[in-house]
């Protein structure tokens, strides 16, 4: 198809952390005109600054309070554990994965069989 590009996430626990890092940063920026500007705003992918979110000028307090965020954030064993189970991922993961309820299973550093996404509850799969 025309247009259509194979996009994968595939790197080190340092890559992974900064993914979800910058994700949190996009949720909280839409948060935070959610916030100001009330539901009846209309909130679009052109609100978010997706590809320059660490580019915008805040204000020190602002900046202050990201960084704190992102942190605390970060500093979470979950969110550590996750970074982590990515990293070790020998798949890298495709476009429909993130998206996908169905667990996929792969091989870790260890050779030990896991399960690579969380499973929905009530799916157990086969």
């Amino acid at each position: 198809m025309e247009g259509l590009r194979h996009i994968f996430w595939q790197g080190d626990e340092i890559a992974w952390a900064n993914l979800l890092r910058h994700y949190l940063l996009c949720l909280e920026w839409s948060y935070s005109i959610l916030s100001l500007a009330g539901e009846g705003q209309p909130l679009s992918w052109k609100d978010i600054p997706i590809f320059n979110v660490d580019s915008i000028t805040f204000t020190p307090q602002y900046r202050s309070r990201i960084d704190k965020l992102a942190e605390a954030f970060l500093g979470n064993e979950d969110v550590k554990g996750s970074a982590k189970s990515l990293a070790a991922r020998i798949h890298a993961i495709r476009r429909e994965e993130p998206m996908s309820t169905k667990p996929r299973c792969g091989v870790s550093a260890t050779g030990a069989w896991q399960r690579s996404s969380v499973q929905a509850e009530g799916d157990y799969g086969s």
